[in-house]
């Protein structure tokens, strides 16, 4: 070995890099993360987590209010009126299940899945 040589450096938690031959590694986008070192792809934030900001090394669970139903997102969407989440990291469906039950509710209300009914 050659004193002074440099070897090749891993890409920091947060960066990537796919491409042989590269300078530098990329910081990851927004709504994605790496969480370790030597990362070729930045992974989006999952279902009930946000990244905010470029360059994260994890994802953030969505607060206790607020949820998130698609991956790479950049921030919670909250809890509509007549909704509630008791707890992080909510995931709740697009779909809204129509509950309407003899004798348990005199209207039908609207319940997000993962979002809880008041």
């Amino acid at each position: 070995s050659v004193d002074g040589a440099k070897a090749p450096r891993h890409c920091q938690a947060g960066a990537a890099q796919a491409s042989t031959g590269a300078s530098a590694c990329a910081s990851c986008s927004p709504g994605s993360f790496s969480g370790g070192s030597a990362a070729t792809a930045c992974d989006p934030a999952p279902v009930g987590s946000y990244v905010l900001s470029a360059g994260a090394s994890a994802a953030l669970p969505c607060q206790a209010g607020s949820f998130s139903n698609q991956t790479a997102q950049l921030s919670c969407v909250s809890c509509s009126v007549g909704n509630y989440g008791a707890s992080t990291g909510l995931t709740a469906s697009a779909i809204l299940v129509r509950l309407h039950l003899s004798g348990l509710a005199s209207t039908p209300r609207d319940t997000s899945v993962g979002a809880l009914h008041t």
